[in-house]
């Protein structure tokens, strides 16, 4: 677009603005976390916890601080928390995201649906100790 810098960091942050809303509004018990790195932002991370899942909502990070372990170690503990809780952990990946679907795919995660735009993965915590 040929804006300067003022019209597109508007843009932004409007579009942020209205995602934000729609996820607090479907999923208004979530955990909605701003990801930090040396006390700088670099991402956010929503989680929503239900009676039978745990659903990674949405994580994102900056395009400059991708690829670095940051994303796997952030999933790595939703699905510690999944665990603890004996829930699947599912998520929907852009069918375009390539990238993300083979990070998930690496982490443990099936595909168990195609939504059209998206694709549902979920991974399955290990079977709770008998007697837990």
């Amino acid at each position: 677009m040929p804006w300067d810098a003022q019209q597109k960091a508007a843009f932004l942050e409007t579009q942020f603005d209205y995602q934000d809303a729609a996820y607090r509004g479907s999923y208004p018990d979530a955990s909605f976390a701003a990801v930090l790195l040396r006390g700088e932002p670099i991402g956010r991370l929503y989680v929503a916890h239900t009676a039978g899942e745990v659903r990674l909502v949405e994580i994102t990070l900056a395009e400059g601080e991708r690829n670095h372990g940051i994303g796997s170690w952030l999933i790595r503990g939703v699905m510690a928390t999944a665990a603890a809780q004996h829930k699947p952990l599912v998520v929907h990946v852009d069918v375009a995201n390539q990238g993300a679907k083979r990070l998930y795919l690496r982490l443990g995660f099936s595909v168990t649906a195609d939504a059209g735009l998206y694709e549902e993965l979920r991974w399955l915590p290990p079977p709770a100790p008998a007697g837990a």
